[in-house]
């Protein structure tokens, strides 16, 4: 099944600024969000959060070209 939804339970992101990573993916999970959601959302640069963007737009390309 093809699905481009976050639809998971559970984020394992560790190291010292762990949280705001996290905070960034609960995010979007908690309004059942799609990878196109994270990537469409405002994000002040520089920021750590931002980062999870990148992951993101891979995911979209890759959903793009299936």
């Amino acid at each position: 099944m093809k699905t481009d939804s976050i639809q998971h339970d559970a984020i394992a992101i560790g190291g010292g600024s762990a949280d705001e990573l996290i905070h960034e993916l609960i995010a979007v999970m908690y309004y059942h969000g799609k990878v196109q959601d994270l990537v469409r959302t405002p994000h002040y640069r520089p920021t750590l959060a931002e980062i999870v963007t990148y992951p993101a737009e891979s995911l979209v390309e890759q959903l793009r070209s299936s």
